[in-house]
């Protein structure tokens, strides 16, 4: 776990990590170490892609849609090459979200092994590993960026409905209200961090 204040050098550290693996994995790099971060700007900075991609799950609404996990070269992937997983800016991903995956993982080599192997195959779940056995390496600061919401909770919409959205005549539809909410969200959060001081996480 790499963790520190803006400006203490998490970057570099996880910079300094990535050119490690990729020396010691060298043409495996690829397949053998998983670079991920919860968004798509986040995994642009450490040259890696969404974790919601390289797991297959996409945007779960349910624990179900952790076992997409399963489904075609995904399964192979995080059972017989991955070895490592990477991921940066962790306090945005809930830790519902990160027990599922764990416990995902734990599935997925109870079924099909662990590597060339097929290390811990149809041992019992609780005897597994964490994370399946594979070696994980979380960067971020529980101080800064807060998990994504899923949802945006009913009673939201029922005050804009009575506010925002009757003054400004915005269409009312649930799918442009989103959208409409989502951009006074990045504005509000924008000036949040212009003038923000570090607090305590709730």
């Amino acid at each position: 776990f790499v963790t520190g204040s803006g400006g203490n050098g998490k970057s570099h550290v996880t910079r300094t990590i990535l050119d490690f693996f990729e020396k010691h994995y060298g043409d495996q790099y690829s397949q053998k170490v998983g670079v991920c971060a919860p968004t798509g700007i986040a995994a642009t900075h450490v040259n890696g892609t969404t974790i919601h991609s390289a797991t297959g799950i996409g945007v779960p609404k349910c624990q179900e849609d952790f076992r997409r996990m399963h489904q075609g070269f995904r399964k192979e992937l995080w059972t017989k090459l991955v070895e490592v997983l990477i991921i940066d800016e962790i306090s945005m991903l809930s830790g519902e979200w990160l027990d599922n995956l764990e416990r995902m993982l734990r599935e997925l080599t109870h079924y099909y092994g662990r590597g060339a192997f097929q290390q811990y195959l149809r041992m019992p779940m609780k005897d597994i590993p964490a994370f399946g056995g594979i070696q994980v390496v979380v960067v971020g600061d529980f101080y800064q960026l807060p998990p994504i919401p899923a949802t945006i909770h009913g009673e939201t919409f029922q005050r804009l409905d009575h506010g925002l959205f009757h003054a400004q005549h915005i269409p009312k539809d649930s799918h442009t209200k989103k959208i409409y909410f989502l951009i006074i969200c990045c504005c509000l959060w924008s000036a949040r961090l212009n003038s923000h001081k570090r607090k305590p996480p709730c």
